[in-house]
């Protein structure tokens, strides 16, 4: 099924180069837009405001509601923002974890393996960045940066926040599918690179950022009542950002105070 989706054309690509780039230390920010059309313009604009490094923003859309799709693919028009309208993932089918891994291994195979820029940064559509921040900054002693997911002997790296340089592992080879460790335990979306890459290097020199979970009202359910500050809170993430999983009274005023706050914060 994911063949079919690498066979696909983009149903649309928008002010998006194919093009190597040749620029020392750029930086292709990637995200995976799902349903929602505020937080990728809230994400838009805290990047805008906060990433200190050269970078290009790109957005492959893979939403399921006609009416967001439009909304987004608008947006990206107005503000000159790469975008790729993605083509039917057929892994929907099976599962979101699987459904987002088809289109990064898509984006790691169709765009960024012609692009080939020096780094990579994936990030969800609901982490922002609240803080001044380099994320070359973090690669310069290591070749991989992010939030780490350990699964007994073996670990990998949270896709919402997960930074490559293309000189240590080209994006062709980066496989995002779930998988299972040595030792039969189950990992999440990015875990089939332990196997070709994460294994290869040494855990204990590679640093990882914080992650610190907050409660935002009463409550401890986490996809309604609970946000993450990573990296000493240089970012936010603010968790089911495509309200796939409804909650009651549900979460989005407090967040966008939260990113009206930090969007007007000197």
């Amino acid at each position: 099924m994911e063949r079919m989706t690498l066979l696909k054309r983009p149903r649309k690509l928008i002010n998006m180069s194919l093009e190597p780039i040749r620029e020392k230390n750029h930086v292709d920010i990637v995200v995976v837009a799902f349903n929602n059309a505020d937080i990728i313009r809230y994400q838009y604009e805290l990047i805008r405001k906060n990433i200190q490094d050269n970078y290009s923003y790109i957005v492959a859309d893979n939403s399921t509601e006609p009416s967001v799709r439009a909304a987004i693919e608008q947006f990206c028009r107005e503000h000159e923002i790469s975008y790729i309208s993605m083509p039917k993932d057929y892994l929907n089918y099976i599962g979101t974890s699987y459904s987002h891994a088809a289109v990064l291994n898509y984006l790691c195979r169709r765009v960024l393996s012609k692009r080939q820029p020096a780094i990579t940064a994936f990030i969800d559509h609901d982490l922002f960045p609240i803080a001044q921040y380099s994320i070359v900054h973090h690669l310069v002693t290591q070749n991989v940066y992010g939030v780490l997911r350990e699964r007994g002997a073996a670990w990998y790296i949270w896709p919402g926040m997960a930074f490559f340089r293309t000189e240590s592992i080209s994006p062709a080879s980066l496989d995002f599918m779930p998988t299972q460790s040595d030792d039969a335990i189950y990992m999440d979306t990015g875990g089939s690179i332990w196997h070709n890459y994460y294994r290869t290097l040494e855990r204990n020199e590679l640093l990882f950022p914080i992650v610190e979970q907050v409660a935002i009202r009463e409550g401890d359910d986490y996809h309604g009542d609970m946000v993450q500050y990573i990296d000493h809170h240089a970012w936010l993430h603010t968790i089911n950002g495509s309200c796939w999983k409804r909650v009651a009274d549900g979460k989005e005023h407090i967040v966008k105070q939260l990113l009206d706050k930090y969007l007007t914060k000197c």
